[in-house]
């Protein structure tokens, strides 16, 4: 067992009556943005998407009844998930949503054909799910069968997939219950018994109250400093038999995790110190994320201020919202991204020996180019097939433009909070510059939620993001490719075919280089991307040979060579070798 690290991190907590939570003006950008690089960063022209939404039958918009209420449940919004709920190979989309009148809140799209959905809401038995703010997809029977997690505001959801056909809630039979703010959820097998376990991220607790500009002024939405941070929640598999319902224990207070609130936004569970065993890391608005370390025996300590990942490069908490780990600089660490509010530019804390982390988003051009920008979905990825990372972020403010005021017609109530999606493209320098990556320009909104997944099957990855007031996207990747490409689904035969969550994935190349993975759809803000993994590569270095290090810890790394590129393949749980060569 390794040691307990203990830390106590302290740090004052301000509050007020008024919203806390404050961006700054159209002049105070203006003067910000002056002293950096981003006025002297040119955008380059450089397409990479189209949106199909309405071409491909995805019409969803998570509407606001009555946003003049200024409620945080809908300033906070919601988020997405793209899954295959039928197994038929044809990516489905799902989107949830607020309380919507004489309409489901949450909306299912299933893929008929290549490039055609359609509403299947009813007919699998979603629409009468309560409102949800984020999709967490897992098989948590093994089963073979995707199922759904929705946490809200309201009641948090379990539902089992019925063989593809239709979802039935066994929340109360799982037992299952979570009575926080449940903002976003992640699926993992953290014990290594071969079911996965269920992570809840927490927001505050919310009671509504006026709220007006920071120095007085208009209404406006609150801050989450008014309201207290609330307990994680995590609840262990106890299931025995994958033909019965799953049923859950909740461990928090037995595993130290209860220990310390927080106002959770965002989860990724996955090997963040690299010893073998899963960890999460928990988003916290405007406090110190949290990084909880398993401790092998069933508890966890927070190591995140120990290991460079709980704050910034000033030493202050941020509003942090939605994150990516992933290798983003090839030197066979992963690093984790992480979405900011406007003046607090995204994060990027890359990983280093020892599971340790360094902030580096100053040094990477990431703080220049993300800094005017409130971001919540995130996504980081090689949509072109060139080696490099491209960074997409869905963005929208959560306090009013100084140039508006609440006296604005209904029908403009929004605009003073919209933002443009940002794609940044990773140049060979290691350096992040914005990109106008879209065939027509994309119109600013309230974006939140954002997964991705290669919807129309040509090999790219896609997006989708969910906007609030305002129809959703759906962006076909149309980039000029400039490399090779490979789809890996990780599949272990013990648990019933399930999907591997947590795997890592070891890359070798042509010239002897290397890259990691961690296999983790559950991520970005309250969202789950594709259950496909996906890699580019350039051309005159392809893929030679994978080694897969599988989540239960019950085996050597196990190593599959790759024969062909530029296809879908299935990584199979003792299949490989053992053998290192």
């Amino acid at each position: 067992m390794k040691p307990a690290f203990r830390m106590i991190t302290i740090f004052l907590v301000l509050t007020c009556g008024v919203a806390c939570r404050r961006e700054p003006n159209e002049s105070e950008q203006a003067v910000t943005t002056t002293h950096s690089s981003v006025t002297s960063q040119p955008i380059e022209e450089y397409v990479m998407f189209q949106d199909v939404a309405d071409e491909w039958g995805i019409q969803f918009s998570n509407t606001v009844v009555n946003p003049e209420n200024y409620s945080l449940v809908a300033i906070t919004g919601s988020g997405c998930a793209i899954l295959d709920v039928n197994q038929d190979g044809l990516l489905d989309v799902l989107f949830a949503g607020f309380d919507l009148p004489d309409a489901p809140s949450n909306r299912l799209f299933c893929q008929i054909n290549e490039g055609v959905f359609k509403d299947l809401t009813e007919e699998f038995g979603l629409a009468n799910a309560p409102a949800s703010m984020g999709v967490a997809v897992g098989d948590c029977n093994n089963d073979g069968w995707p199922d759904l997690y929705l946490p809200s505001h309201q009641t948090d959801t379990l539902w089992l997939n019925n063989s593809g056909k239709s979802f039935t809630d066994i929340t109360s039979a799982a037992g299952l219950e979570n009575i926080r703010w449940g903002a976003a959820a992640s699926w993992v097998d953290y014990n290594r018994d071969g079911w996965l376990d269920l992570y809840v991220a927490n927001y505050v607790d919310y009671q509504h109250r006026p709220c007006i500009r920071l120095g007085g002024g208009d209404n406006d939405f609150c801050g989450p400093k008014l309201f207290q941070g609330t307990s994680d929640r995590l609840f262990k598999n106890v299931t025995a038999d994958h033909n019965g319902v799953p049923t859950f224990e909740d461990v928090t207070q037995a595993c130290g995790i209860g220990k310390s609130p927080g106002r959770g936004l965002g989860v990724l569970a996955a090997d963040f110190t690299t010893d073998g065993w899963i960890d999460f890391y928990v988003a916290n608005d405007q406090e110190p994320n949290q990084l909880w370390v398993n401790q092998q025996n069933g508890t966890f300590e927070d190591e995140a201020v120990l290991r460079g990942c709980a704050v910034g490069v000033t030493g202050k908490p941020q509003a942090s919202m939605g994150l990516a780990f992933t290798d983003i600089d090839g030197n066979g660490h992963e690093d984790l991204m992480i979405s900011h509010l406007s003046q607090e530019p995204h994060a990027l804390y890359v990983g280093w020996s020892g599971g340790l982390y360094r902030e580096e988003s100053q040094s990477t051009g990431l703080a220049d180019a993300t800094t005017p920008f409130t971001g919540f979905g995130i996504a980081v990825e090689d949509f072109n097939h060139n080696g490099q990372m491209e960074v997409i972020t869905a963005n929208g403010r959560v306090n009013r433009s100084q140039s508006m005021n609440s006296n604005e017609p209904t029908a403009n109530f929004w605009s003073a909070y919209s933002q443009k999606v940002q794609v940044l493209r990773e140049l060979n320098n290691s350096q992040f510059v914005p990109t106008q990556a879209f065939v027509t320009q994309i119109p600013p909104t309230i974006s939140r939620g954002l997964a991705v997944g290669d919807l129309d099957g040509d090999g790219d990855a896609d997006v989708v993001v969910s906007n609030t007031a305002s129809q959703s996207f759906v962006f076909q990747n149309i980039a000029e490719k400039q490399g090779e490409w490979l789809k890996i689904r990780l599949l272990d035969p013990a648990h019933h075919g399930r999907t591997a969550y947590g795997a890592r994935l070891f890359i070798t190349f042509s010239d002897q280089t290397e890259t990691v993975r961690t296999f983790q759809p559950c991520g970005s803000f309250s969202s789950t991307h594709s259950p496909v993994l996906h890699l580019g590569c350039q051309k005159e270095t392809p893929i030679k040979m994978i080694d897969v290090v599988w989540p239960d810890g019950s085996m050597e790394p196990e190593r599959f060579h790759i024969e062909k590129l530029n296809t879908q393949i299935e990584l199979v749980r003792g299949q490989g070798t053992l053998e290192k060569e």
